[in-house]
């Protein structure tokens, strides 16, 4: 909470966060006008929050020890690009939820990533890069609206798929699917065929 809600701090967050920067708390810049690249390229941990609503508009993320990421950029309404290549990072929730209609691109490089929680891309109408730069086929839970509202196209190739919640992808631009696995859940799925 070190600059949680502190509107005014309109920096440069390159200029307050190192890309040497090892860990990040929660709320640290939750609510703040920092603006910006955001980079880390040794961050091994990255609290709930920790930049939520705040003016960043580009996220690079790489790290060969984060394991997961949560709402950690939830309400980015200024953030267009985020990359994130985490060799071992296995859970994204929430992570870009809400960031509106400025998200363009996400582009996850992460071989091991197996959750994608709820809401983490729900409501970003202009993200519009193929399913498979956001949703690898390594991933075998999908929360619920995951990726409702969004743009994403393509066709969903999941092979190791468990669970699928509740309007994973409503009122996205997905143009098929192909699921294969143990597949044990599906809640209410709803996309635009």
């Amino acid at each position: 909470y070190v600059f949680w809600g502190c509107s005014k701090l309109t920096s440069d967050i390159a200029g307050i966060v190192t890309p040497e920067a090892t860990s990040i708390g929660q709320n640290a810049f939750s609510g703040s006008g920092v603006t910006g690249k955001l980079t880390l390229t040794n961050v091994t941990t990255m609290a709930s929050d920790s930049f939520r609503n705040t003016k960043i508009v580009d996220v690079e993320i790489v790290s060969d020890t984060l394991t997961a990421i949560g709402s950690a950029f939830y309400q980015c309404a200024k953030l267009t690009n985020a990359t994130i290549t985490c060799k071992n990072l296995t859970k994204l929730s929430g992570t870009f939820g809400f960031c509106g209609a400025k998200l363009k691109t996400v582009l996850l490089n992460c071989p091991k990533l197996t959750t994608i929680g709820a809401n983490t891309f729900t409501h970003d109408g202009s993200l519009s890069v193929d399913v498979s730069y956001v949703c690898p086929p390594s991933v075998m839970s999908i929360g619920d609206s995951a990726f409702s509202g969004t743009s994403v196209t393509g066709i969903l190739v999941l092979t190791n798929l468990t669970s699928l919640g509740t309007s994973a992808f409503h009122s996205s631009g997905l143009q098929g699917i192909e699921i294969a696995g143990p597949l044990e859940t599906i809640q209410g799925f709803y996309y635009n065929r």
